[in-house]
């Protein structure tokens, strides 16, 4: 499944990631959508790339997704995420291209890895682009609030 999320935000690219790359506090911000994330690694020297973490999340339909997420990629324009469990693919905040209507871009290309969902992606491939758009719209609303709240207003 790809999912391509636009966010317009009142904010600067680098607030966005700085956020965003915060690891230990999106479920803080984002509590909506990301129930728990835990940091399983964190490798010194080497900025985001390596991090590694335990997420817990969901979108407005009743169920749960577990997966793990490591940093493979990070750039001033853009932060690349492999997962695996629940979901299993890449994600990718990035600045957007030329034309492109947002002012951050996330690229979401997974598998579904919960076998009981799995079953059902051919017919609720629909609902599932729901269910993300759902979830992403919380995000980026989060996510303005919290880089309001860092700038201390």
């Amino acid at each position: 499944v790809r999912f391509r999320s636009y966010w317009r935000l009142d904010a600067a690219e680098t607030e966005a990631i700085a956020v965003l790359s915060d690891y230990e506090a999106i479920h803080r911000w984002w509590g909506g959508t990301f129930l728990r994330t835990d940091v399983l690694s964190r490798p010194p020297g080497r900025g985001l790339v390596g991090l590694t973490g335990q997420v817990t999340s969901r979108g407005w339909l009743p169920y749960i997704f577990t997966w793990r997420a490591e940093v493979v990629a990070a750039t001033p324009d853009r932060v690349t995420l492999a997962a695996e469990g629940d979901f299993n693919g890449t994600g990718t905040f990035r600045r957007p291209l030329a034309g492109e209507p947002a002012e951050l871009v996330f690229d979401w290309d997974v598998r579904i890895g919960k076998p009981l969902l799995r079953l059902f992606t051919p017919w609720a491939c629909g609902l599932d682009r729901w269910n993300h758009a759902f979830a992403m719209a919380d995000g980026a609303r989060s996510l303005q609030a919290e880089i309001l709240r860092r700038r201390g207003r």
